[in-house]
């Protein structure tokens, strides 16, 4: 009997730990939020935008790598650890080809 509630209490813990979302702020190149940036998660199929402060709630139950991309800017790859409440990341603006 022990045995089963001390599985049952793991299994809700994991489950719990796993569906707490990871805030991602996307800022730009003057510390500014990015407004609509596209923040995937590409080894589960999550994808989510970022609001008006430039934030993404996403939940990852593993280390895993975030692509972060926006028309006009450079899209981003980025690991992220799962321990972590929140995590920034800095998109670059896109420099034109005609420009080089």
């Amino acid at each position: 009997m022990k045995l089963k509630l001390t599985a049952i209490l793991l299994i809700a813990s994991l489950m719990t730990f796993a569906n707490n979302p990871m805030k991602i702020k996307v800022l730009d190149e003057n510390n500014e939020p990015v407004i609509g940036a596209k923040v995937m998660l590409p080894s589960i199929a999550r994808s989510s935008f970022t609001n008006f402060e430039g934030e993404s709630e996403i939940s990852a139950d593993f280390r895993t790598s975030v692509i972060v991309e926006l028309v006009g800017y450079e899209p981003q790859v980025v690991q992220i650890p799962v321990n972590e409440a929140e995590f920034v990341i800095v998109l670059r603006k896109r420099v034109p080809s005609h420009a080089l």
